[in-house]
């Protein structure tokens, strides 16, 4: 139900195939697991399976036709994506897990949603690997 909620709002085309693409990359094998939850009226999630932890969300806000994403790397690595830095930022709620929030348009979530769920997994595994 959350996964049917969250591609109902998407008015864009290649933002859905990009996320099914992100689903179908997202398996045991690469350590990454994409889910949806009914949180803003539904929204999208990777966690790192073997650490159990959600290192990227993005939900879609139809009335400005952005997505709004968190993830776990730091605001100036989503920067360096490519990403325009002055909608890049530490999340205003200081209790928020994930380290940098950004808006996508929905060409941008196309183009950059894989490399930013992958940074977000490499800065999540360089700090918690001992």
């Amino acid at each position: 139900m959350s996964r049917d909620a969250f591609f109902e709002r998407l008015s864009n085309v290649m933002a859905a195939d990009a996320v099914r693409a992100l689903e179908a990359f997202c398996t045991e094998p690469t350590g990454l697991s994409a889910y949806f939850t009914g949180t803003n009226k539904g929204d999208l999630r990777v966690r790192l399976i073997r650490a159990g932890r959600t290192i990227f969300t993005a939900t879609y806000q139809t009335q400005n036709q952005q997505f709004l994403c968190r993830a776990y790397c730091i605001p100036a690595t989503i920067a360096a994506l490519g990403i325009p830095h002055e909608r890049v930022d530490a999340p205003a709620n200081p209790d928020e897990p994930q380290r940098s929030e950004f808006r996508l348009t929905p060409e941008e979530f196309s183009a950059h949603l894989l490399e930013v769920v992958l940074a977000a997994a490499v800065s999540f595994m360089l700090e918690h690997t001992a």
